[in-house]
């Protein structure tokens, strides 16, 4: 009988000690070490006090499909493409649905912005699309939703401060 209620015992401190370790897993201790406030995973572009989360385009894929397809763009989303070194890149709309703002930026200030650039016609074809380039080399170009550049105010000169 004591073997009985001594092997009780001993599955029953077994189970608690079980529990507390799967239990005291499950809420971390220290919430500010959690990934989930790492600034990191969500890059953006401040201008003017407006942030942009943005997606980053840095491959010559990425490049080429930009936003064609995109059907819709909140005024906090865009797209930033980086450029190194320095360069003089020219855009257009192909499969573009949407109009945008093209703001292009060199050493974080604003050099230039195409306010409400449209999408061109369906069909046209690739040689008919209108190119768009900065006036300087840039590092950077970031694509907005058409308008944005208008109700924040921005402009030539502007800071740009990027968090990558």
């Amino acid at each position: 009988m004591k073997v009985i209620k001594l092997t009780g015992a001993i599955i029953l401190i077994i189970i608690a000690f079980i529990l507390y370790s799967v239990l005291s897993k499950s809420s971390p201790q220290y919430p500010e070490q959690s990934p989930k406030n790492d600034n990191k995973l969500s890059p953006s572009v401040t201008i003017e006090g407006k942030t942009i989360k943005v997606k980053i385009a840095r491959t010559p894929d990425e490049k080429a499909k930009g936003l064609s397809g995109t059907r819709y763009l909140t005024e906090d989303e865009g797209m930033l493409f980086e450029f190194s070194p320095k360069t003089k890149p020219n855009f257009w709309m192909k499969d573009m649905v949407i109009p945008i703002d093209i703001i292009w930026i060199s050493d974080n200030k604003v050099i230039g912005v195409e306010k409400s650039v449209q999408p061109p016609s369906p069909g046209t074809p690739d040689a008919r699309l209108k190119l768009y380039y900065p006036t300087s080399e840039v590092d950077y170009v970031l694509e907005v939703m058409a308008g944005l550049s208008e109700k924040y105010n921005i402009t030539t000169g502007s800071t740009v401060i990027l968090k990558l």
